[in-house]
């Protein structure tokens, strides 16, 4: 048939060549293609046909060599009929693939590429073809998806780590600056208010000195006076008058002396559970019986070492602030309890917490300002929490406050719990 072709269709004129369909032994069931093509003789005369038949293993074993991962290279008629495929697929060879999305793309275009899962196993690829010049042959080489994308996920993969770990780094030197910058800033807010608080102080320290001095002359008219008021009420009563007002005054002068650090602070092991309890009768007597206050003990009695005298005052003072805070009445609530530190430290903390009209957040940044309040002037003389934090931080601990308009008032006092063995030389008592 080959040889039928070759001799008399016209359109197989030299040097064109007959490719025939893949044809199996009946003998011994091998594949083979056939493959004719017309000699002719000097003078345009018919000389003869040359015929070959070649196994579709021979191109299947080349193509083998070539390295195309899991990917396939394929030899197919110009009507798609497969002639040679590697790897091998004997159920395949003869078959025409006509309706294929391949070969239809085939009829506009002699070569190019197209994504289609292949008809003989399914498994989409990226099919490249083109149909040979002077053969009516196609050349179908394709790649696996997986194998595509392979080296394009690596170096995604390599882009994407790199690029994680500059943001990381970025990230980091951002935090390391703001960390800075919040040191820097605090460092310089930590020295004005130092400076100012140094000013603030010694300017306290000069009215204390002047306002002691003052009370002293007046006391020494009183102490005269008072021999002379025997036979005149009125004259004692109003000797008992300026004497309340000289103990008021020694009272200021003692908190200003105390803020300006004048004041000397004698610390003594003692426990702060104890020291509360013995301060609640004072304390409710002067909240006045409108105001009830709860007494929070979790069980602890670890010992603090702190001035106890200046401890009772800062507790009152803290209380006396939650009584002008809830001038219809309410519930002051005095907690004790044991806290950790991030470090571990462990810490006594006194929370005085109220149910009054709370502070703004305004007012109380500004709550522990020396001389600030929001009291009228002759209610308040805004040390008293100046005091309490200038305690506290003498006494090496810390204070903390939140507040919300409306919500009450809450303000913590820590101190670090002292270890009696210390004081022992390590030894435990017994």
């Amino acid at each position: 048939m080959a040889y039928f072709y070759a001799a008399v269709w016209p359109d197989f004129a030299p040097p064109l060549t007959y490719i025939g369909h893949p044809l199996q032994s009946r003998s011994v069931g091998v594949w083979f293609i056939g493959l004719s093509r017309r000699i002719d003789k000097p003078g345009s005369g018919f000389g003869g046909v040359a015929v070959a038949a070649v196994e579709p293993l021979y191109f299947e074993n080349f193509y083998r060599k070539m390295l195309v991962g899991d990917g396939t290279i394929a030899l197919f008629l110009d009507d798609a009929t497969l002639l040679a495929r590697s790897p091998q697929n004997d159920k395949a060879m003869g078959k025409s693939f006509a309706s294929t999305d391949l070969f239809q793309s085939l009829r506009s275009n002699r070569q190019g590429f197209t994504w289609s899962a292949s008809p003989i196993d399914g498994v989409r690829r990226l099919a490249g073809f083109r149909l040979l010049d002077g053969f009516p042959i196609v050349v179908l080489i394709t790649l696996d998806e997986a194998d595509l994308f392979r080296s394009w996920r690596s170096h995604a993969t390599a882009l994407s780590v790199g690029a994680a770990i500059l943001l990381a780094v970025l990230a980091v030197l951002e935090w390391l600056s703001r960390r800075y910058r919040r040191q820097e800033e605090y460092a310089r807010r930590r020295l004005e208010e130092a400076s100012r608080l140094e000013t603030v102080g010694r300017l306290t320290t000069w009215i204390a000195h002047d306002i002691g001095n003052f009370t002293r002359i007046v006391r020494s008219a009183v102490l005269l006076l008072r021999p002379m008021t025997g036979d005149k009420p009125e004259a004692a009563r109003l000797l008992d008058d300026i004497e309340l007002s000289l103990t008021s005054g020694r009272e200021l002068v003692n908190q200003l002396l105390a803020y300006s650090g004048m004041k000397e602070i004698r610390p003594q092991s003692a426990d702060i559970g104890t020291l509360v309890t013995n301060a609640l009768p004072v304390l409710r007597r002067a909240v006045g019986p409108d105001i009830e206050i709860k007494f929070e003990h979790d069980g602890t009695n670890e010992v603090c070492l702190i001035d106890t005298v200046q401890f009772q005052a800062a507790i009152v003072n803290l209380v006396l602030n939650s009584r002008d805070a809830m001038p219809d009445g309410g519930v002051i609530t005095i907690g004790l309890r044991i806290v950790r530190s991030v470090t571990e430290d462990r810490w006594i903390q006194i929370d005085v917490h109220d149910n009054g009209q709370g502070m703004t957040q305004g007012v109380l940044a500004q709550a522990f300002d020396p001389f600030f309040t929001t009291k009228s002037p002759d209610k308040g003389s805004g040390l008293g929490l100046g005091q309490v934090l200038d305690f506290v931080d003498r006494s090496g601990g810390q204070v903390l406050a939140s507040s919300a308009e409306g919500l009450g008032a809450t303000v913590s006092l820590r101190f670090p719990v002292h270890d009696l063995r210390e004081m022992n030389g390590g030894i435990s008592a017994p």
